[in-house]
């Protein structure tokens, strides 16, 4: 938690908790870190906390030591990311047995990590929460003036698969499928500013620069959404949990995106002919969406997401 995010809401509702610096396991710790760390295990003793939770099982091995230090009650670790390709007998693998609940946003996240190693009885699914008054249901008629325009929201990085939307829309553009791609984002880390270069180098090879329009970090999403007839969500990792796709749906845009991660869980029964597994059905999709999007149920899906 930083200063000004949720801590003060927290103290508000009666909770009373307190932040203690984050340290990394993976590097020698400075004298002043130690000391930081000697600091948080006085104010432990001072606050005789009931619970320490963990934002990432990187964050365990501390919290574990935190806790035995003092016979804290409980140790809860949320695992917002997929786990590692392999597991490793290392601090983190000895600290996750310390920990008395992990929490993870769905059951795809929740049989990953169990696969992973961690008993799944160990694991509750606390679903991500949203601020429903915060996104407004935009009115929606569909592709108009023959030309659909397809939104990209997220980081700019090779695993979000944005050289697939471009891939895509240059082959509909040359098919004579006129559409236009938004693409909101910004490289991050910034070492993906390469990536960034590639996608440039991708538009030049296919000519088509017309077609394509970045509009760099997006704060506001209603004016995203506004400028868009549905939201293609091409990610190719194991996205643990795809916050754009209820922005979206919330919006009033429909969506297709690829079967990764939590998408199935995250769209309803009803999207399932929306959700494309290669490039051929994405393809497929986009070209038949201006005949078919009165199909999607968007009204439903917003309801149950409601």
């Amino acid at each position: 938690v930083r200063p000004g995010d949720l801590l003060a809401h927290y103290q508000d509702t009666g909770v009373r908790c307190f932040q203690v610096p984050r340290f990394s396991i993976q590097r020698k710790f400075s004298v002043g870190q130690w000391k930081e760390v000697f600091d948080s295990m006085s104010r432990i003793a001072r606050e005789e906390p009931t619970v320490i939770y963990c934002n990432q099982i990187a964050d365990t091995p501390v919290g574990a030591l935190l806790r035995g230090s003092h016979r804290v009650n409980r140790l809860v670790c949320h695992l917002r990311l997929p786990p590692p390709e392999t597991r490793q007998l290392n601090q983190i693998g000895l600290s996750a047995r310390k920990v008395d609940r992990f929490i993870v946003a769905n059951l795809n996240m929740k049989e990953a990590w169990s696969n992973w190693g961690i008993e799944a009885k160990r694991i509750s699914i606390v679903p991500n929460a949203f601020v429903i008054d915060d996104y407004q249901a935009l009115s929606y008629e569909g592709p108009k003036n023959d030309i659909l325009r397809i939104g990209y929201l997220g980081r700019i990085a090779e695993s979000k698969g944005v050289h697939v939307a471009i891939e895509s829309v240059a082959k509909l553009n040359q098919s004579g499928h006129r559409c236009h791609l938004y693409i909101g984002g910004k490289p991050f880390p910034e070492g993906e500013s390469v990536y960034l270069e590639r996608l440039n180098r991708l538009i030049r090879e296919f000519n088509i620069a017309d077609c394509v329009t970045f509009l760099g970090h997006v704060g506001e999403r209603t004016s995203f959404f506004e400028k868009i007839d549905v939201l293609l969500f091409p990610s190719l990792w194991n996205e643990p949990f795809g916050r754009v796709l209820v922005e979206s749906i919330l919006s009033n845009r429909p969506v297709i995106a690829n079967d990764v991660g939590s998408v199935r869980e995250i769209l309803s029964e009803g999207a399932k002919s929306w959700i494309y597994s290669t490039t051929d059905e994405l393809e497929r999709t986009l070209r038949q969406f201006p005949s078919s999007w009165k199909e999607y149920p968007l009204d439903a899906m917003r309801e149950s997401m409601v």
